[in-house]
């Protein structure tokens, strides 16, 4: 039952907030229409290839930090699985989101499975700080360019927040604390899995060149991503400062992480409502649906791999994934 709820509680809210946002932007149809059609197409098309350079550096720094795991995986291999995560967290309307199949998949493949596991959840990690680092860069450099104080507020909590987690990850007295907490939960030996993930993830203090390299990969990719939606705005016909971009998207790329269909809907409400003061309402959702229309054509890039590669397609995720394999 608890299977069924949470994906469609995560559809609900997806269709939810678009029905709503289609609804405030009722009276911008004609304008929001006529910009769409106006885009100028070589923009378009390069905004959409360095999506896919973006993708490759995330590729890249999954595969940095499964070789600190002395998990060998091809390259390409990887970039499939990438593929299919888009896919599986824009369109399929199931629990099984896109990190935890690169991470069922990568752990099937190596016989690796609690190494893959931490490998993509601090994969995850790392491109959250990047955001900070990037996000936070970009507030110093632009901060007479932000008239909004709560753009400003908010990137500088999301900062914080970032700071915090590094600290919970990382500090020895915390982990101590952590440890011992999570070695008294003995309900299906919940605790011991997650002491065991816990304490792989501390590890990483030991680790740090490993961190600062995937960090680095992940503010070039970071950077490609506002670069292309910075195209995507100059591809309507809109100017908007580069150091704005860079200030704003990291805000919205954490608003998408909440629980909704692959971001849809939140993604399209964040970018009306901290690009709209800059460049309009009805830019600023003709540019989120352009961005939409980027990530459906790679989304369906991943379904076809999906289906074309038999390592993947003969696996029924919904059987084969356990409980050891959520924690």
């Amino acid at each position: 039952m608890k299977g069924k709820l949470f994906p469609l509680i995560r559809v609900f809210i997806s269709l939810g907030l678009l029905c709503m946002l289609f609804w405030i932007m009722r009276e911008e149809y004609g304008k929001i229409y006529s910009q769409i059609r106006s885009t100028y197409l070589p923009l378009f098309v390069l905004a959409w290839c360095m999506y896919n350079m973006n993708i490759c550096l995330i590729t890249l720094r999954l595969r940095t930090l499964l070789k600190s795991e002395k998990i060998k995986m091809p390259f390409f291999k990887l970039l499939e699985l990438t593929y299919i995560g888009f896919f599986f967290n824009n369109f399929m309307p199931s629990a099984i989101g896109g990190d935890i199949v690169k991470a069922y998949y990568a752990g099937t493949i190596t016989k690796e499975k609690a190494k893959s596991y931490v490998s993509v959840f601090m994969d995850r990690l790392t491109g959250l700080f990047s955001f900070a680092i990037i996000g936070c860069v970009a507030l110093v450099i632009g901060w007479n360019a932000i008239t909004e104080p709560t753009v400003k507020r908010s990137v500088i909590l999301f900062i914080i927040m970032c700071g915090t987690v590094a600290m919970v990850a990382l500090n020895a007295k915390i982990a101590r604390m952590i440890s011992k907490v999570l070695s008294k939960v003995h309900f299906k030996n919940i605790g011991e899995k997650l002491l065991k993930v816990y304490n792989m993830l501390h590890s990483y203090k030991n680790r740090l060149g490993v961190i600062w390299k995937t960090i680095g990969i992940s503010m070039i990719a970071q950077a490609s991503y506002f670069t292309v939606m910075f195209i995507l705005f100059r591809a309507s016909h809109s100017d908007i400062p580069y150091n704005v971009v860079f200030i704003i998207m990291p805000l919205v790329c954490v608003i998408t992480m909440l629980p909704s269909l692959g971001g849809l809907g939140l993604r399209e409400g964040a970018i009306v409502a901290l690009f709209g003061p800059f460049v309009g309402a009805d830019k600023a959702f003709g540019v989120g649906l352009l961005l939409f229309g980027i990530l459906f054509t790679i989304s369906i890039m991943g379904a076809i791999i999906y289906m074309v590669s038999p390592q993947f397609r003969k696996v029924k995720l919904e059987e084969n994934l356990g409980e050891e394999d959520l924690i």
